[in-house]
């Protein structure tokens, strides 16, 4: 996955395949070499775990990088095309899941309502992470 350090809000950003930015498209697939020679990755760092981006970036381990804020959610979901099947299904659920939805101030990749929610969408684990990662990436 690629990382990138947002040095205002000291928290790592990441996107699950690609990073695209102006000039330039970054793969997983891009050997390390090509991407430290072309010097256009923006901060971009491919890693394959969490903690190997965390060390790099000289953060705390086990700080969590699956948690994103509820406009985040609803972009990322907006952007997959599930956002309205979402909307539905919390406007079916019972009071508690409605005020979670609406007042939450971040959503866990862990919390049992997203687990729910992903699993009514039918969406496996890895797709629940890249949308996380989706999700990460997106700033207003």
């Amino acid at each position: 996955m690629f990382y990138k350090l947002d040095t205002i809000n000291q928290q790592i950003v990441c996107a699950p395949n690609a990073v695209y930015g102006p000039g330039y498209t970054l793969s997983k697939n891009d050997p390390d070499d090509s991407v430290t020679k072309t010097g256009i990755t923006d901060g971009w760092k491919w890693f394959t775990t969490d903690t190997e981006a965390y060390l790099y970036f000289g953060l705390v381990v086990g700080d969590d990088p699956w948690t994103i804020s509820p406009m985040q959610a609803k972009m990322a979901l907006l952007q997959a095309g599930l956002l309205d099947d979402v909307e539905t299904f919390i406007a079916e659920a019972s009071r508690d899941i409605q005020i979670a939805w609406e007042y939450a101030s971040e959503f866990k990749r862990t919390s049992p309502l997203l687990l729910s929610l992903s699993e009514l969408l039918g969406l496996t684990s890895t797709q629940l992470d890249e949308l996380f990662a989706l999700a990460k990436g997106i700033e207003v």
